[in-house]
């Protein structure tokens, strides 16, 4: 067999320009020879040689088989540049929505280049992983250190950071669901009505779900282990349950869409009357027409959504009167329906959703192939709005990205009539609005199809003059 001579090289870092050679030749190597160059050289396997200067350097490893009788040489060049420097450096955030307490999520954040970490968490665990999740038995403050080495041409480079994190506090909450005043089963041994308790956190701008709570004695429900921030819940009937017909699915705060529901701090363990009260729907008598449809996302969706066994709201003359499920393909549909207008929209917690009108008639009694479009940003809405009113709140502008219409809700402390101008971005002028508002809660819906304006900017004018609020809405033209 033939010899043949390698070897491979690095900076120790130890020492300045000190490199360490190692012999990778193969066949019975029993005789060897390097000159490093440098007008110095080496019988050893594996040297460890300092230059005096750094430089280019041409460096030989000659070797020879006395067994195979053969002989090999192979020539390198070696550059000793300026020392490289290496920085550790990590980021690490809370998992909060993890449902095991104290869980953390670490990012490696060295400089380029590096080939191994080791970590060590504070608590007596350790990873040699790039990007560990590591969770803590117990809270307190734990100083965490990682150890980054990189790997050069010439050179490692080994570096420490430490940082201290402390864990926060995490609760137990709960309350109770009510219907028409009494919690949905009264008595210890009723379970005639069952429901399940959503839980939201609020991440990054976005409702992320967390976790969920079936429960039916006494209405009660409850969540252990949570860390303090901000929350959504909704709940719902299970679809066996007495009253499942009757009463949509219901955000804290006695609503039934997630763009209106009340969140909630959670800052202590004194928080067990976290209560909702199921909205109880409008119903409609039987007849023959039927709607239906299904369920799509759209191009701001990233990942997959599931799209099996998600609400979908009925409207009849502005009532909410049913609601349904999609199937595993995401289709829906209502039955027996008495003709006249409807309005469409899904209702997943934390996505926006389009808004389909529908009119079933003598003439098409059954409305079919009805789209809904899905949007993952929902942290996408109002945008530079201003309020000038105490007596006036804008509550929501919806569906965005809009279609055909645009709706716009409002709180108010008084009666009074206000004027909403639309325009496009250049001006001119789409229309002028003008509406009676009543006390509480206000809905106006504006037709665009008419216009073609794909940015729609907007302002609302009291009945003096003065402006109340404007901002703008994206608009969806195809």
């Amino acid at each position: 067999s033939n010899c043949i001579a390698e070897f491979s090289y690095f900076e120790t870092g130890i020492v300045e320009n000190e490199v360490q050679f190692l012999d990778m030749s193969s066949f019975n190597i029993d005789n060897r020879y390097w000159d490093f160059g440098d007008g110095t050289d080496s019988y050893e396997q594996n040297p460890i040689h300092i230059y005096s200067d750094k430089g280019t350097y041409t460096v030989s490893l000659f070797v020879y088989s006395n067994i195979s009788q053969c002989d090999d040489v192979i020539t390198k060049t070696v550059v000793i540049d300026d020392t490289v420097n290496c920085y550790a450096d990590f980021e690490y955030e809370l998992d909060t929505l993890n449902n095991t307490p104290y869980t953390y999520i670490f990012n490696d954040a060295s400089t380029q280049g590096t080939i191994e970490w080791y970590w060590d968490f504070g608590d007596g665990n350790f990873s040699t992983e790039q990007n560990p999740v590591h969770t803590y038995e117990n809270p307190g403050n734990y100083n965490v250190c990682l150890t980054s080495m990189s790997g050069q041409p010439i050179a490692n480079c080994i570096d420490l950071v430490c940082k201290e994190i402390s864990t926060p506090a995490y609760y137990n909450f709960g309350g109770h669901a009510f219907i028409d005043g009494f919690t949905i089963n009264i008595d210890e041994n009723d379970s005639s009505n069952k429901a399940t308790a959503y839980l939201y956190r609020k991440y990054e701008n976005q409702w992320k779900y967390m976790d969920k709570r079936d429960f039916w004695k006494f209405g009660y429900y409850w969540f252990v282990q949570k860390p303090e921030g901000e929350y959504m819940l909704r709940f719902e009937l299970d679809n066996t349950s007495k009253d499942y017909d009757n009463y949509a699915p219901s955000y804290y705060g006695d609503k039934t869409s997630w763009t209106y529901a009340s969140s909630f701090d959670l800052q202590s363990d004194n928080q067990f009357a976290i209560n909702v009260n199921l909205v109880k729907l409008k119903g409609l008598a039987a007849c023959s027409g039927s709607i239906s449809g299904s369920l799509v996302s759209d191009e701001t969706c990233v990942q997959e959504i599931d799209l099996a066994d998600k609400i979908v709201k009925l409207f009849k003359d502005d009532d909410y009167v049913l609601f349904t499920k999609t199937d595993n393909f995401g289709r829906y549909e209502f039955g027996s329906l008495p003709l006249g207008n409807y309005i469409l929209q899904a209702e997943i917690s934390g996505f926006l959703s389009t808004v389909e009108k529908v009119q079933i008639t003598d003439n098409e009694p059954f409305s079919e192939d009805n789209q809904l479009v899905l949007a993952c940003d929902a942290y996408v809405g109002l945008e530079e709005i201003v309020f000038n009113s105490t007596t006036l709140q804008l509550e929501n502008v919806y569906p965005v990205p809009a279609k055909d219409f645009i709706i716009f809700s409002f709180i108010s402390y008084e009666e009074d009539e206000i004027t909403i101008e639309l325009s496009d971005l250049l001006g001119k002028e789409i229309g002028k609005y003008k509406f009676q508002l009543v006390h509480n809660n206000s809905e106006f819906i504006i037709n665009l199809e008419n216009s073609d304006a794909s940015i729609v900017l907007y302002k609302i004018i009291s009945s003096d003059g003065n402006l109340i609020s404007n901002g703008k809405f994206v608009r969806n033209n195809q």
